[in-house]
């Protein structure tokens, strides 16, 4: 299963993806070129930005997008993306999953177990370590696709328009 949001007088099932109607497109700087450049690296601007696992995005009162559940099948992901690795390219350092964080907060906890200046001086650089580090191939967008299917922080692009039968809840219709 996967989740989408999107502006009610959008359809998933027919139509054509308009970028420039995007608020992530047109607010957060770099995004419009760098969905350019992601759709040369798999071969079409006409997708669909999924969640991988239900309740990822935090809905806030402001929000006007509604939510649509699809059930796609894996042959019909185009590709799965580490958001992490996303963020990366566009120069912004997101928040980070919380397995990361504990992950520190114990080693921090190991090192300086009487220590909390020590624990938070411990997290702080390895969470600026974790942002300056570069990346594993020539440019991160060598290792934005992954394997990983259903976990927190990797997003699934399907195909646009999406087939009918993919539709677990369509908002403006129901179930």
């Amino acid at each position: 299963k996967l989740w989408t949001w999107h502006k009610p007088d959008f359809s998933l099932l027919d139509g054509h993806v308009d970028h420039t109607r995007s608020e992530y497109v047109r607010t957060v700087d770099g995004v419009g070129g760098a969905c350019r450049q992601l759709a040369a690296r798999i071969g079409t601007g006409q997708l669909i930005w999924c969640y991988t696992v239900p309740d990822q995005r935090i809905v806030r009162p402001c929000h006007t997008e509604v939510e649509w559940v699809l059930d796609v099948p894996p042959k019909s992901i185009l590709q799965l993306v580490d958001d992490i690795v996303w963020n990366r390219i566009l120069g912004i350092r997101c928040t980070l999953p919380p397995k990361i964080r504990h992950a520190w907060r114990d080693e921090a906890l190991r090192r300086f177990p009487y220590d909390a200046g020590a624990r938070a001086g411990f997290e702080t650089e390895q969470e600026e370590s974790f942002w300056t580090q570069p990346p594993s191939g020539e440019s991160w967008w060598d290792v934005l696709f992954v394997r990983e299917e259903a976990r927190e922080g990797v997003s699934a692009l399907v195909p646009h328009p999406v087939e009918a039968e993919w539709i677990v809840v369509d908002p403006l219709r129901g179930p």
